[in-house]
């Protein structure tokens, strides 16, 4: 029995959108603290091609970046669960230590400045 050539091409869309990296502290420690004017020049460079548009989070704006942060709790801040677990941005990984950054900025409150 052979399967459709669709159903194939489905099964391995869920296999690769199955393996991500698992959300946990980063292994780098960033000393230096981070604020979001820095992140925003530096990191979010590399997402504001989708995320500028209607219907997604605009990352150019710190508001709206706010609603997928809990301030002190990166594990359960969506922006990192999503560039933690490899399935943001699009087209590419983050650097481990921009995801790093990204942690500690989260965990020192995430200021502006």
């Amino acid at each position: 029995m052979t399967l459709p050539k669709y159903s194939i091409l489905f099964a391995s869309l869920l296999i690769g959108a199955c393996q991500t990296t698992p959300i946990r502290k980063p292994d780098l420690t960033i000393e230096e603290p981070v604020n979001y004017i820095w992140l925003k020049e530096n990191v979010f460079t590399q997402c504001v091609y989708c995320h500028t548009s209607s219907g997604r989070v605009n990352l150019a704006l710190y508001d709206e970046v706010m609603t997928v942060v809990e301030r002190g709790d990166p594990l359960n801040s969506r922006l990192y669960q999503m560039v933690a677990s490899g399935r943001m941005p699009k087209g590419g990984r983050l650097s481990d230590e921009h995801i790093a950054k990204i942690y500690y900025w989260i965990e020192r409150g995430a200021p502006r400045r």
